[in-house]
């Protein structure tokens, strides 16, 4: 009876043997074959299918987007990868000749997991005299895009790009004038606001000068010109009120224009301008 038990539990021990062997065996096997987790190239063997969800790289957010005209300020920008995943991401940023990027202009990703966001960080440079409006900087984005896992081949790559994107940028104006209506009658009062600002750092002096105007009779009359010590982060709003005479039998179109010149480069920094209409009395 010992016997017989002896024998059984003798081969009870070599078949757990045999299967810790086999266990063994297998996570070698596996352990041999198994792809690394780091991208694989695609090549024919793997397929489109393991792409069915390609990743696209956007830019969805620029703040801060206005600029004023000679000024520079750091700008944060959030890089997306939709559906698939991207890795080793390629931002390059080309100046134009009114915006610039200052310090480096290519910036480096290493992994955008699908749907997720991260931050670029650049210092942007607005050319002095650009004119007001959308300004658009381009970026020449390049990256390598990943399939979800796939047993036995692993993680595939292929490359993408390079791919035009754009961010854009709202330049506005240091001056501005605004009327409160558009329409005017004698006996009326034009209530013009006037808006001054210098966004540097520095003071400077200038010149600024007021013109009114007739552009269908080519008519202009200088109403103000003034020298302006224009402190660090100087902002100022004006509001000037103007009675309307009785200025003919016919309508025209009026028009203010406004402009700030650097007293000492002499060059024109910003301009503004506003129109509105003269109607006679009935």
């Amino acid at each position: 009876m010992n016997e017989k038990r002896g024998k059984e539990e003798g081969r009870r021990q070599k078949a757990i043997i045999g299967i810790l062997l086999a266990a063994v065996m297998l996570a070698s096997v596996l352990a041999a074959t198994m792809p690394s987790l780091e991208g694989r190239p695609a090549n024919d063997q793997i397929g489109t299918k393991d792409f069915a969800y390609g990743s696209e790289v956007t830019i969805t957010d620029v703040k801060p987007g206005e600029f004023y005209p000679g000024q520079t300020k750091e700008v944060v920008l959030k890089v997306r990868s939709t559906c698939g995943g991207a890795r080793a991401v390629k931002l390059t940023f080309e100046s134009t000749r009114n915006i610039s990027v200052i310090g480096p202009a290519v910036a480096e990703i290493d992994t955008l997991n699908p749907w997720h966001e991260k931050k670029v960080k650049i210092t942007v440079h607005v050319k002095e005299g650009t004119p007001v409006g959308i300004h658009s900087l381009p970026v020449i984005c390049s990256w390598e895009e990943y399939s979800p896992f796939n047993f036995p081949v692993g993680y595939a790559t292929k490359h993408r790009g390079p791919e035009r994107l754009e961010i854009n940028f709202n330049i506005i104006a240091e001056i501005s004038i605004s009327t409160d209506k558009k329409e005017y009658s004698p006996g009326d009062m034009i209530i013009a606001t006037i808006h001054l600002s210098n966004p540097t750092g520095n003071a400077q002096n200038m010149l600024f000068k007021w013109y009114f105007g007739i552009p269908d009779n080519n008519s202009w009359s200088r109403l103000e010109q003034t020298m302006i010590n224009m402190s660090a982060n100087y902002d100022e709003t004006l509001k000037i009120s103007i009675p309307v005479e009785d200025w003919g039998n016919e309508s025209f179109c009026g028009c203010y224009v406004i402009s700030l010149t650097n007293a000492t480069t002499q060059k024109v920094v910003s301009t503004g301008s506003t129109t509105w209409i003269y109607t006679p009395s009935a």
